[in-house]
């Protein structure tokens, strides 16, 4: 049996903000002082730190020279830091990502929502509250409830991902800047889908790894067809586009909030949602950034899970 939950209905679908998101900073040593005649040039510049999203600092400001009568010029900055994983403020297991073109910052999970986390979650008989399209969901688990793991969450609804993420103070990665995406809009354009432009690393990559297919690097058919199951999130060789996120081609679909609204698409529960990403059964073709496949929102099946994003907002 599924497990039956209480139900609060809005008119319009919740969107959850979830963090105030500064710039990273900068990590500029103070540069050695020059010396030498009233000519001499500065000192050397500092070395740029850790950048925001995966990219490097500024460079470090140029030090002063010294001499008997004079101080010459500063040095030159110094040269931009590496990449490096930038937590979510107040979001743990998050990772702080930018979109394209000096666009806000979000949050994204770092991995794909484990049954571990969502069995114990569903269990407390949660108050939910969600959109008018999910009046008919009334159960969160499956009937065979999987055991808690760190294994990815499947056979879960569009629903009941969408709960998941509002209950926690995120929402269900859609439109960058609020909302669901669109479904008449691409899901193939980082500026517009959060899912997209974290894969594709801003529009750079056709997988999260980069532009070439590697069979064993994710999940999927290719990885080894004998061994046609989900693994434990977190796949060390699947990560990207942004560094510190994981599985984000293969191992499950993800549900992404884009969905067909259309008054002729049926009843809201059969409407067609998109999901990402591709599962533990994907051929290459489908294992790629841009790839979106659409099923009825009330489908629940063992190759769909899900994954959060959060927004910015005022939290210290």
């Amino acid at each position: 049996m599924r497990v039956a939950v209480c139900l609060m209905l809005v008119a319009c679908p919740l969107v959850i903000a979830a963090g105030c998101f500064g710039e990273g900073g900068v990590d500029a040593p103070p540069p050695s002082a020059g010396s030498g005649s009233s000519s001499s040039a500065g000192g050397a510049g500092g070395s740029g730190g850790m950048g925001v999203g995966g990219m490097g600092g500024a460079g470090g400001v140029g030090g002063a020279s010294s001499s008997s009568s004079s101080s010459g010029s500063g040095g030159q900055g110094g040269a931009g830091g590496g990449a490096s994983v930038v937590a979510c403020p107040g979001k743990p297991g998050m990772v702080q990502v930018q979109a394209p073109a000096g666009g806000n910052f979000y949050c994204i999970d770092s991995t794909e929502v484990t049954s571990a986390a969502y069995v114990s979650w569903a269990e407390t008989m949660p108050m939910l509250t969600q959109p008018p399209q999910c009046e008919w969901n009334t159960s969160l688990l499956p009937q065979t409830v999987p055991p808690k793991s760190n294994l990815p969450m499947a056979n879960v609804d569009w629903c009941d991902a969408y709960a998941y993420c509002a209950a926690h103070e995120k929402r269900l990665c859609g439109r960058i800047d609020g909302g669901p995406l669109p479904f008449s809009e691409s899901a193939a354009d980082e500026a517009l889908s959060q899912w997209h432009n974290v894969c594709t690393a801003g529009g750079t990559r056709t997988y999260p790894y980069g532009d070439t297919y590697d069979p064993v690097a994710c999940n999927g058919q290719d990885k080894d067809a004998a061994d046609d199951k989900p693994l434990a999130v977190g796949v060390t060789t699947c990560e990207g586009g942004f560094l510190g996120i994981f599985d984000l081609s293969g191992n499950v679909w993800e549900w992404e909030d884009s969905c067909d609204e259309a008054e002729d698409a049926g009843t809201p529960a059969e409407h067609n949602c998109r999901r990402r990403g591709g599962g533990y059964s994907s051929k290459q073709v489908d294992m790629d950034c841009s790839t979106a496949s659409t099923i009825a929102r009330a489908s629940a099946n063992s190759q769909t899970g899900f994954r959060c994003c959060a927004d910015p907002s005022a939290m210290p």
